[in-house]
């Protein structure tokens, strides 16, 4: 019985020494914001889509990349009026997916835009997806391929 005890207690201080890893475990910068982490400083745009129909251009929806965090994040910008929304979403490895809402106007990017969290990007595959409300309040929607 002591024997059966003492192996018990081993097996338990080996096991909290070891750890065990949860399968569904998030990594580094799953739901980390680009901007206040930093992260955005090395932001390239992966792939974009635009959102448009015989010449008339609504929107454009944008995977983003950084190059020093190994991140993605999607972003749409509506270039008629406040409207729209993007998500992000892993394609390979741990599922995982991010929102947004479109609130913020940016002269730089020339309309009203969102970006949502990040997820970790090392290794895996992305996509984003997004959609725009134009004056007449038709939604336009639009993805980008995988990176």
């Amino acid at each position: 019985m002591k024997a059966r005890y003492a192996m018990l207690v081993a097996s338990a201080v080996t096991a909290s020494l070891i750890g065990f890893a949860s399968p569904a475990q998030a990594l580094p910068y799953d739901g980390a914001d680009p901007v206040a982490s930093g992260c955005a400083n090395t932001a390239v745009t992966a792939r974009h889509t635009w959102m448009a129909l015989n010449g008339y251009v609504a929107g454009r929806i944008d995977l983003r990349y950084s190059t020093a965090c190994r991140t993605v994040w999607a972003r749409v910008v509506n270039f008629k009026r406040d409207g729209g929304g993007a998500k992000v979403a892993r394609q390979t490895g741990p599922d995982a997916a991010a929102s947004c809402t479109v609130s913020q106007y940016s002269s730089s990017l020339g309309g009203y835009y969102c970006y949502t969290e990040m997820l970790d990007d090392a290794g895996y595959v992305s996509t984003a997806a997004g959609w725009v409300v134009d004056p007449s309040g038709s939604k336009w929607y639009a993805s980008t391929t995988a990176y």
